[in-house]
């Protein structure tokens, strides 16, 4: 099939109708036999059922290279595919590693289409059925036992990345567009995304056997019963949970990451914190794009350097390949205003920062609706009250998925609206123009102290670039919702945002917004609260921002 109408041009790549056409690719792929024999010139293929766990038998088809077997047998690659997808996704990958030596090997996972079983949402089934899988290479195909990878993109990340911990015979993993803590990526800061939530319990639906797993969270966190028992089996499915575990292997299995700096359902802000905390030999690339789009063109033959240095990492760690791949600078980050990664030598990438303080601000006499942010903290203490509207549109950040594509692609920005007609749900707060151009490279900070009315309560917050002409740019946001508060006691919000790659130039000004709702990204607080913001004061109250 040769996709003659699709030209690509750096840096303005669709990453939607790639991401729309993939699947498409996928879906179609359903009618393979069950089990056959075929042969190509440089390897041959083989399709066949594996048994999983609960006798649950997985569609499988696995690619062993042609020629004579190298002493002590072929390394080999297991690819877990997508959400939503199945054991073709990869199919050109699969052929391309089998032409250079590896055994290559990919399974539909359990409950998807008309595979038995129900699917476990990477839960402990399904990391037995990844151990049946080992099994079944080790006794059906030549492989070098020592030397068996895996990779995958979005949920066979996340699978590859809990391989770690449940499958030692795995030597390395490339995770790409994968998770590390299932709870943040679902509810960060106690804040369930609607919009991911809802395609994620609805395709499964659609398209799997699901178990009763992901409508149990969700239920969980929206009445905000059972959460003791929810947390624990998000925590099963996360590999932060066994990061020390993983970190006592001898020795720490090699991690090579991949994300994309706007990925909003698997941010970018846990993987860099797991790739801090990591012992073993690592490197992280935060790449342009969304969620998985960053890895598409590779699986749809164009050039790709996401899957050329992938091929790398695993011809080093599991072929013993020097080809330079290790002496690259560990940390990779898009930077948007080059189009061009960046390259470091460690995460955090720099220590120096910014603190930006909010301050009232009076226009003749009369208080402004729109505050400063300054370098010093003022020496009075100052609030306000702000009143939930959940409805409110005051400030967004966009849809779902598509708004970060455009972002990604098109350089198309949600903008943010003129805070003099914002409501009583918001607050902003905004530099004076900059003296120079001011880069942020990591992940800000900002704290407030807060005495909500309720026992929950729910803050938004957003970072805009506003240019010479007053448009304001939306480069970051994050929810935060407190919950089992005590009414009326000071608490303290302390909220790490995901990872901003960003340079704001000379004359721009930053703008922080805080608004009780953003309903298009996020499930808001349905019930009425008040909740006062306090800065000033030694409240500490502040925007922290990482800079080179």
């Amino acid at each position: 099939m040769k996709l003659m109408a699709l030209k690509l041009h750096s840096g303005k790549l669709n990453g939607v109708l790639i991401y729309a056409l993939v699947l498409c690719l996928g879906l179609g792929m359903l009618a393979f036999p069950r089990e056959s024999y075929g042969a190509a010139e440089k390897y041959t293929v083989r399709y066949m059922p594996i048994e999983g766990a609960e006798g649950a038998e997985l569609p499988a088809h696995v690619y062993v290279p042609a020629g004579p077997v190298p002493e002590g047998g072929f390394p080999a690659v297991i690819f877990i595919h997508s959400w939503c997808l199945n054991e073709f996704e990869y199919e050109t990958k699969l052929q391309e590693f089998a032409k250079n030596g590896y055994i290559t090997i990919c399974y539909t996972c359990r409950g998807w289409y008309f595979v038995p079983g129900e699917n476990d949402v990477a839960g402990p089934l399904e990391m037995q059925d990844l151990n049946n899988v080992v099994d079944w290479l080790l006794a059906n195909t030549p492989v070098d036992p020592d030397n068996i990878g895996s990779t995958g993109i979005s949920y066979g990340g996340g699978q590859s990345l809990l391989a770690l911990k449940f499958e030692p015979r795995i030597k390395t993993v490339v995770p790409m567009s994968g998770w590390t803590d299932l709870y943040e990526s679902l509810a960060p800061n106690h804040s369930m995304k609607l919009g991911w939530s809802a395609f994620l319990l609805a395709s499964g639906y659609t398209m799997a056997r699901p178990s009763d797993t992901m409508a149990s969270w969700l239920t969980a966190i929206l009445s905000d019963t059972n959460v003791e028992e929810t947390l624990e089996s998000l925590a099963v499915r996360s590999p932060v949970t066994f990061l020390d575990d993983i970190n006592s292997r001898r020795p720490v299995p090699p991690v090579f990451i991949v994300q994309g700096i706007n990925d909003d359902l698997f941010t970018s802000r846990q993987m860099v914190d797991f790739h801090q905390h990591y012992r073993g030999r690592k490197k992280i690339i935060l790449a342009n794009g969304v969620h998985g789009s960053a890895e598409i063109p590779g699986l749809l033959t164009f050039p790709s350097s996401i899957w050329d240095q992938t091929s790398d990492w695993f011809d080093y760690w599991l072929k013993g390949e020097d080809n330079g791949i290790m002496d690259d600078a560990p940390v990779s980050i898009y930077r948007n205003w080059t189009k061009s990664q960046a390259e470091f030598d460690e995460w955090p990438v720099t220590n120096d920062s910014i603190s930006l303080y909010p301050a009232n601000e009076y226009i003749k006499g009369k208080l402004s609706k729109r505050g400063s942010l300054n370098s010093s903290e003022t020496a009075d203490e100052q609030s306000v009250t702000l009143k939930n509207t959940p409805l409110s549109m005051s400030a967004t950040s966009g849809m779902f998925f598509l708004s970060p594509a455009l972002q990604s692609y098109l350089d198309v920005y949600v903008t943010g609206s003129d805070p003099s007609g914002m409501g009583k749900g918001t607050v902003t707060f905004q530099t004076e123009t900059l003296a120079e151009d001011t880069i942020v490279m990591g992940t800000p900070r900002i704290k407030f102290l807060v005495r909500p009315d309720k026992d929950i309560f729910q803050l938004n917050f957003f970072i805009y670039d506003v240019n010479k002409s007053g448009t304001a740019k939306l480069v970051s946001h994050l929810p935060y919702t407190g919950w089992r508060c005590s009414p009326g006691e000071i608490n303290q919000v302390d909220v790490e945002m995901n990872v901003l790659a960003h340079k704001f130039e000379a004359g721009h000004r930053i703008r922080l917004v805080v608004t009780t709702s953003d309903i298009v990204y996020v499930m808001p607080v349905r019930e009425d609260f008040d909740v006062e913001l306090f800065w000033g004061g030694n409240t500490g109250s502040s925007l922290e921002l990482p800079v080179l």
